[in-house]
């Protein structure tokens, strides 16, 4: 399974002008055969909440994988370009103290 973890190494993001691999310092994903998720499907859908990944194999080849919808939203965030410019301008608002108060938001809401 090593190979299935170098592919996923070969995605890399930026943020703050910072370029890192999110896999990186993942830990390899757990495994189970076809045969055994087809008996033990609730089993192997806690074990991906858990786990964030759970990887279904044939043959002991990698085929798909079952993937906790938290972290699927997470990893597509990641890849919007959108998304990350907003995130890096929010983070120079903090650096640079550009906050707003809550009465600034929100204003007498009573």
């Amino acid at each position: 399974m090593p190979h299935l973890f170098a592919k996923r190494l070969r995605h890399k993001c930026s943020i703050d002008n910072r370029t890192f691999y999110p896999y990186a310092y993942a830990k390899m994903p757990k495994t189970i055969k076809t045969t055994v998720l087809r008996d033990n499907l609730s089993e192997a859908l806690s074990e991906a909440k858990d786990d964030n990944i759970l990887v279904i194999t044939k043959h002991n080849r990698p085929i798909n994988a079952i993937i906790d919808i938290d972290y699927l939203e997470d990893l597509l965030m990641l890849s919007n370009p959108k998304f990350m410019k907003t995130l890096e301008e929010a983070r120079d608002d903090i650096k640079h103290k550009r906050l707003l108060t809550h009465e600034e938001v929100f204003g007498d809401l009573g």
